[in-house]
């Protein structure tokens, strides 16, 4: 189970000022993905070149809604030719096979013809980790900057 500090005080500091401005909750979300996002550099295999380690970083998804700030853990797009690995059998029938993404793979796993390879979940592993820790830098963070404001 998760305690939080701070949340009660936090909820009046929204009632008071209504909505925060978005850069306020950007900057929260930030903070509180930087531990996660740094395990997961740290934890993530070598491999042969190492692009896998050097490609994780933590992205903003663009919000539907004006008051949101989501970060995901996402691999960087200007190696994605150098994940992308072709697959050498394409089968009885021939045909072409869709490439396989090499970070997805080495995350969850992927079939072979005698079962499946497990996946290695560096980066869910994590953000298990750091769950409660990153919340509460969130509130305090919050907190902080809606003190300011106010």
């Amino acid at each position: 189970m998760i305690t939080l500090d701070g949340l009660d005080q936090l909820e009046q500091q929204f009632e008071l000022i209504g909505k925060p401005p978005k850069r306020i909750l950007t900057k929260a979300a930030k903070a509180g993905m930087a531990k996660p996002l740094l395990e997961a550099r740290q934890n993530a295999p070598v491999g042969k070149t190492g692009m896998l380690k050097r490609g994780v970083h933590s992205i903003q998804e663009t919000p539907n809604k004006r008051n949101k700030g989501v970060y995901r853990i996402n691999w960087w797009a200007k190696y994605s030719d150098n994940y992308r690995k072709r697959i050498k059998n394409a089968g009885i029938y021939g045909g072409k096979k869709n490439p396989a993404y090499y970070p997805q793979s080495v995350e969850w796993g992927y079939p072979t013809k005698h079962g499946k390879v497990a996946g290695k979940y560096f980066v869910r592993a994590a953000i298990e980790a750091h769950q409660a820790e990153s919340l509460q830098i969130v509130i305090d963070t919050l907190s902080e900057e809606i003190e300011k404001l106010l």
